[in-house]
């Protein structure tokens, strides 16, 4: 909803008061379960030079939540995170958090998503450019994250041209990814994008593909209805969805 259905400005406005809420609320509950929710909650949202000056410093250890000890994954997401954000030292973060992981498979999805974190535009092009070859979609857990780097909210103006060609890949996804690739696909691609702009292209998509298969329709309007619902909430503009694919009749 934050990242979704509030203006840039708005979000900008409210971003202080929403992390301090969210600390607040880590800060008061008392299980490891609970705080490890508001966490989560406040990572995701932070914005502010301070929220970003303490999720550093939780990252390099400076700082330490009681009764909510970061494991390596936490750290990791933390690093991640820091680097979609755009700090300047980014790559060194990423350099150092490679050589703290001690698990092997996490290592190989950070090595798989440092592109898809790169402050080069170029670089994170290129990346997702290669999606397009099968064997890079191998691992989907790990692509749909990097997915979700390159069209994170704070670069959706950056991401808006992935869309249609990641658009386009979704029969072929279809055809070639566990069943449930489609629809997560379209999630992690669809879901950092706010602007008339990018509901424009989904719309364009689904007037192109008028023979796409229904099933396959439905997935797209779904993901879709989410981009449009925002830009016409958060701009007060945007186009409309076509129909759903209608059922068949019953014999």
């Amino acid at each position: 909803v934050y990242w979704s259905f509030l203006p840039p400005a708005d979000r900008g406005e409210r971003a202080a008061s929403l992390e301090a809420l969210l600390w607040s609320g880590l800060e008061r509950v008392e299980s490891t379960s609970a705080k490890a929710t508001w966490f989560q909650g406040w990572r995701r949202v932070v914005s502010t030079a301070e929220g970003v000056a303490r999720m550093r410093a939780l990252w390099d250890g400076s700082e330490v939540i009681p009764g909510l000890p970061l494991s390596e994954a936490d750290r990791t997401a933390l690093a991640e995170a820091l680097a979609v954000r755009g700090v300047d030292d980014a790559e060194a973060i990423l350099d150092a958090q490679e050589s703290a992981i001690e698990n092997p498979d996490r290592l190989a999805r950070l090595q798989f998503v440092r592109p898809a974190l790169s402050a080069d535009p170029e670089v994170r092009a290129s990346f997702f450019e290669s999606l397009a070859d099968l064997e890079m979609r191998a691992r989907e857990p790990w692509v749909l994250d990097a997915l979700a780097h390159l069209n994170h909210p704070s670069r959706q103006d950056e991401a808006r041209p992935f869309l249609r060609p990641g658009l386009d890949l979704v029969d072929e996804i279809q055809r070639t990814g566990d069943i449930f690739f489609p629809a997560r696909w379209l999630g992690a691609l669809l879901g950092g994008h706010q602007t008339p702009e990018a509901a424009d292209i989904v719309v364009s998509f689904l007037a192109d593909n008028p023979d796409l298969a229904p099933r396959l329709r439905g997935k797209v309007l779904q993901a879709a209805d989410g981009v449009v619902r925002a830009a016409h909430i958060a701009y007060g503009r945007g186009p409309d969805l076509p129909e759903p694919p209608s059922a068949a009749p019953r014999p």
